[in-house]
C-alpha cells in the first residue's frame, strides 16, 4: 500500500523539503551529507554508530539547493532508497506470502531447517543493535518499560484467546494464534517507532526486556492458555525459546559490545545500514516458506484466520496506546507502547509451533501475523508521522 502511494507522489516531493515522507527518514539520510559546520557527527558509544536525528538548518537547505544538479540527484536517490528500505518491509513480507500461495515451488530449495537458522540469524542481528547502554536506560524509564512489558504479555495473549474463539478457529489454528499472542515484541518495532516519531530508545529497551524474559513468559503463558486445547510439549517449547532467542541475542550483544568497536568505522556503518534490510528479507523468507508448505490450507482457512490475526494486532495497537494514556503517559510514550504491543515476533511463533505443537498447520498463523502486523504498523507510523507534520505546521503558523 504505502510503497505504491510513495511512487505516485509528484517528483517535487522527493526533495529535502518534502512533507510527504516521514520526517525521521529525511533526518536519517540528510544529516550525514550536511557540511561539517552544521552537521551532527555520529557517536560511537558501541560498535554500531548512532546518528543524531536532527532537522536541517535553513543555511544547510540553502547550500543544498545551490549545489550542482548531479550531486542533488545523487542525494535525492539516496533519500528515495532509504525511504524504500524503511517503508517496503511490509511489501517484502506480503510479496513472500503471495508467492508462497501462488508459486510454492519457488521455496522448494529451502530445507526444513532453514526456518530455525534464519530466525537465529535475525535474533543475532537484533542483538547487534543492542548495547549495555540500552539496559542502563531501563532504570531511567522503568515505569514505561514495565507498562510495555505488562501490555505485551497480558493484552496480546488475552486478545489472542478471545479472537480465536470469536472467529471459531479449529484447535490447531487457534493454538497458533495464541502462540503468536504469547511471543515477545517484534524485531521491526524499533524501525516502525522511528517512522512514527515515537521514543526509539524506549522501544529498544522494551524489545530487549520482552525478548529476554520470553524464555520464561512465552512457554508459561502458552502452556496455561493451550493446556486444555491442544497438547503442548513444554520442554521443547522452553528449549527452542532458549536456542533461537536468548543465546542468539546474547551473541549479538557481545559482538556489538566487544568486537565491532575494534573494526573500522566505515565497516560498522555499513553493517548498521544493512541490518534492517537483511532482517526483513530473512523474516519474509521464513513467512514465504511456511505459507508455501501449507498453500492449500491457506486458501481453505482464508477469511477466518486472516480476520482473527488482523483483529488481534489491531486491538494490540489500540489497547496499548490507550492504556498508556489512561495511566498518564505522554503521547509519544503511548505511541511507543502501542507499537511494542501490537507488533509480535511472529517468526518466533512459527519456529515454536513447529517444534512444540502437534499439528503441522499450527505455524501458519505466525506467517499470516508477520504480514498483518507489518502492514498495520507501517500504516500507524505513516498516520502518526503525518500528524506530527500537521502539528509542526500549526506551530509555525
Amino acid at each position: 500500500m504505502l510503497p505504491a502511494v510513495f511512487f505516485l507522489l509528484p517528483p517535487s516531493t522527493y526533495g529535502f523539503r518534502s512533507t510527504y515522507l516521514p520526517r525521521p527518514i529525511l533526518r536519517l539520510v540528510e544529516a550525514p551529507v550536511i557540511r561539517p559546520s552544521v552537521a551532527v557527527p555520529p557517536q560511537r558509544s558501541c560498535g554500531f554508530p548512532v546518528y543524531a536525528y536532527t532537522s536541517l538548518q535553513p543555511a544547510a537547505c540553502t547550500h543544498l539547493r545551490s549545489t550542482r544538479d548531479g550531486e542533488h540527484s545523487k542525494r535525492r536517490k539516496a533519500t528515495i532508497l532509504a525511504a524504500a528500505k524503511s517503508l517496503y518491509f511490509p511489501a517484502y513480507v506480503l510479496l513472500a506470502g503471495l508467492l508462497g500461495v501462488t508459486r510454492p515451488q519457488l521455496y522448494a530449495g529451502l530445507s526444513e531447517g532453514f526456518i530455525t537458522r534464519a530466525l537465529s540469524a535475525v535474533m543475532v542481528l537484533m542483538g547487534m543493535t543492542l548495547s549495555l547502554d540500552d539496559f542502563a536506560r531501563i532504570g531511567r524509564s522503568k515505569r514505561a518499560v514495565v507498562l510495555g512489558w505488562f501490555a505485551q504479555f497480558s493484552i496480546m495473549p488475552g486478545m489472542a484467546l478471545i479472537m480465536s474463539r470469536v472467529f471459531r478457529l479449529p484447535p490447531h489454528l487457534a493454538a497458533g494464534v495464541i502462540l503468536v499472542g504469547c511471543c515477545p515484541g517484534g524485531t521491526a518495532s524499533n524501525l516502525v517507532t522511528l517512522l512514527a516519531e515515537a521514543d526509539v530508545a524506549l522501544s529498544i529497551s522494551m524489545t530487549a526486556v520482552s525478548t529476554l524474559t520470553a524464555g520464561a513468559m512465552t512457554p508459561l503463558l502458552t502452556s496455561l492458555l493451550l493446556g486444555s486445547l491442544v497438547p503442548v510439549d513444554t520442554a521443547a517449547l522452553l528449549r527452542t525459546t532458549l536456542q533461537v532467542v536468548l543465546l542468539p541475542v546474547a551473541l549479538g550483544l557481545v559482538t556489538n559490545s566487544y568486537l565491532l568497536p575494534s573494526l573500522p568505522p566505515s565497516l560498522t556503518r555499513g553493517l548498521a545500514r544493512s541490518t534492517p534490510m537483511v532482517s526483513g528479507l530473512l523474516v519474509a523468507a521464513i513467512c514465504g516458506k511456511v505459507v508455501a508448505t501449507n498453500a492449500a490450507a491457506v486458501l481453505q482457512s482464508g477469511g477466518s484466520l486472516l480476520g482473527a490475526v488482523l483483529a488481534l494486532h489491531s486491538f494490540g495497537f489500540f489497547f496499548g496506546f490507550w492504556m498508556a494514556r489512561a495511566l498518564g503517559f505522554s503521547r509519544q510514550v503511548a505511541k511507543t507502547v502501542s507499537i511494542e504491543t501490537g507488533m509480535q515476533n511472529s517468526a518466533l511463533a512459527v519456529v515454536l509451533a513447529r517444534s512444540s505443537l502437534p499439528h503441522p498447520l499450527s505455524g501458519l498463523p505466525g506467517a499470516v501475523s508477520a504480514v498483518c502486523h507489518s502492514v498495520l504498523g507501517s500504516l500507524a507510523a505513516w498516520v502518526w508521522s503525518r500528524e506530527g507534520d500537521r502539528r509542526g505546521k500549526g506551530a509555525e503558523g
